[in-house]
């Protein structure tokens, strides 16, 4: 019964009658062992709800030799930060479990606590130094570690070393977003995410979250943008197909590689054909993003137009002034030939957009003749988009 209740309170935590319902039930079964997951679930979805909270660290006190008292203290940190009660209940229960996997998951919810403190990290060192036979939860431990702040240099050390010598794409992926994050341009730590991003084998999850992280980090050297480019090299080099997962990443921080081109040592015609590729398949900004095409790169910056003209998260009432106004800034180029061979595509589907455009544009447009070969299934696949998109409209 508490796993149906669990999952309902993750799936339909907004319907009012499920946070009474599920109390109600935990009042009349408070010996059973499930409960700790049932109120760990109310807690997530009321937690500003006092009565909850109460009824929590309660039942947390009357069962504090329990082993699956561990989960509902960690949802209680993370609920209730500062909580000193609560922070020393946590620390008796690690020290009378700390030979377990579920003392080195209650440790990580304390050291990411705001109210970290060197008690805790002398647990996670404690636990790390006698379960090495734990390497997944040990990985977690380091990664919450590397994130508390300040960053201490040993703790930075001893996560390399733990990698070092490892088959990468073989090791649980959570040490090198944390590492992205906090030591972006750390020799050692940019020689290992490269590596780790030129893996053909790793997988797309792991790495488009560590790429993400990467490149959102704050490095004023951008160091990660370089990465890319090197990776994009290697790729090119052994006839791979470079993943689509740096193109998202790419448009995903489409600020920071604008950033890095601006400053004159990154690749922009690379760069930016992976925006391109990129922009169809996440969700951005649409408005910020058009906002900056005046410093769009001159050599690249067309491929961030075939990508807005393509993407379904634009809409042509937010770009059609800017790219009017660039079409006629670069007509008669190889840029401009570039663009319409998507602007006929877009005008081919929803003949509407045609009217936005310019006289000459239009008219070029028109004299294009552009087809959807078999070899470009993207483009069939966002015709048929454009397409419905238009029949529901009329």
């Amino acid at each position: 019964m508490f796993n149906c209740l669990a999952s309902l309170l993750a799936c339909a935590a907004d319907d009012e009658r499920i946070v009474p319902l599920t109390f109600d039930w935990i009042k009349s079964h408070s010996e059973s062992t499930g409960v700790s997951k049932v109120l760990s679930a109310l807690l997530n979805s009321s937690p500003e709800n006092s009565e909850i909270i109460d009824a929590a660290k309660s039942w947390s006190r009357n069962h504090i030799e329990e082993p699956g008292t561990s989960f509902l203290l960690s949802t209680l940190i993370k609920i209730t930060p500062g909580d000193e009660d609560m922070r020393r209940m946590a620390i008796d229960w690690v020290n009378s479990h700390a030979e377990t996997s579920a003392a080195g998951q209650l440790i990580c919810s304390l050291v990411k606590a705001p109210s970290s403190d060197e008690e805790s990290l002398t647990l996670a060192w404690t636990w790390i130094d006698n379960n090495g036979h734990r390497p997944f939860e040990q990985q977690q431990l380091l990664a919450a570690m590397l994130r508390a702040a300040p960053l201490e240099r040993r703790v930075l050390e001893r996560a390399l070393s733990f990698l070092k010598g490892r088959e990468l794409d073989k090791v649980p992926a959570y040490l090198f977003p944390a590492l992205a994050e906090v030591a972006p341009s750390d020799p050692e730590v940019v020689s290992l995410l490269s590596r780790f991003i030129e893996n053909g084998k790793v997988k797309e999850d792991a790495l488009e979250l560590t790429l993400n992280e990467w490149l959102g980090a704050p490095d004023p050297t951008y160091t990660a943008v370089h990465a890319v480019c090197r990776a994009s090299e290697t790729y090119a080099a052994s006839g791979e197909k470079l993943s689509g997962v740096f193109a998202r990443c790419c448009a995903r921080n489409v600020g920071v590689i604008l950033d890095a081109i601006r400053l004159g040592d990154a690749r922009a015609e690379d760069l930016c054909y992976m925006i391109e590729r990129g922009l169809p398949s996440i969700d951005v900004d649409p408005a910020a993003l058009i906002q900056t095409y005046r410093e769009w790169p001159k050599n690249g910056g067309y491929h961030i137009w075939k990508g807005v003209l393509q993407s379904k998260s634009f809409q042509p009432e937010l770009f059609i002034g800017p790219l009017n106004e660039w079409l006629d800034e670069n007509a008669n180029t190889m840029r401009y030939r570039k663009v319409l061979c998507d602007l006929k595509l877009r005008t081919t589907i929803d003949p509407a957009f045609g009217f936005t455009l310019t006289d000459r544009v239009r008219r070029d447009v028109n004299s294009l003749e552009v087809s959807l070969p078999e070899s470009r299934p993207r483009l069939r696949r966002k015709s048929r988009w454009l397409e419905r998109r238009v029949l529901k409209k009329r």
